[in-house]
């Protein structure tokens, strides 16, 4: 037997001749369409949420990992000039889709006494990424030459 409650509900709805008044005498008659399409409308929103922040972290996981291979270089770069003590005669060398730059220029204490046998050295890694913009990875430092 329904409570008075229900039983008014049910005869509200059948007074008027609505559908709603099968979902107040079965319990069991399951969920309405609009409570579906609400269900699925927050899981679509919070599906697309999520994958955009995936994006981004690959696309931030992906640059860190090209600054890295840059910086990689241009300390490589730097350590075969320490080790052989000359300089290249190309000032730029491509490296798989790195080009290494770099310029040499006396070094100077104070500006004003220049110290024999050693440069200052400035070395610049570019590279494309994939939307055609330029990034650069610059290092300076001082080798005996």
């Amino acid at each position: 037997m329904y409570h008075s409650c229900t039983y008014s509900i049910v005869s509200y709805c059948q007074k008027f001749n609505s559908t709603c008044a099968g979902r107040f005498k079965n319990k069991s008659a399951g969920f309405l369409l609009i409570e579906i399409m609400i269900a699925l409308t927050l899981f679509a929103s919070a599906a697309t949420m999520l994958s955009f922040y995936q994006y981004n972290q690959l696309i931030t996981l992906k640059n860190t990992q090209q600054r890295l291979q840059a910086l990689n270089i241009a300390t490589s770069f730097i350590s075969t000039l320490n080790a052989t003590g000359r300089l290249p005669k190309e000032r730029t060398v491509v490296q798989g889709e790195y080009i290494i730059a770099w310029k040499a220029q006396p070094f100077t204490i104070q500006s004003a006494y220049k110290v024999e046998h050693i440069k200052k050295i400035h070395v610049t890694v570019s590279w494309q990424q994939r939307v055609g913009t330029t990034k650069t990875c610059n290092i300076t430092t001082a080798v005996r030459i």
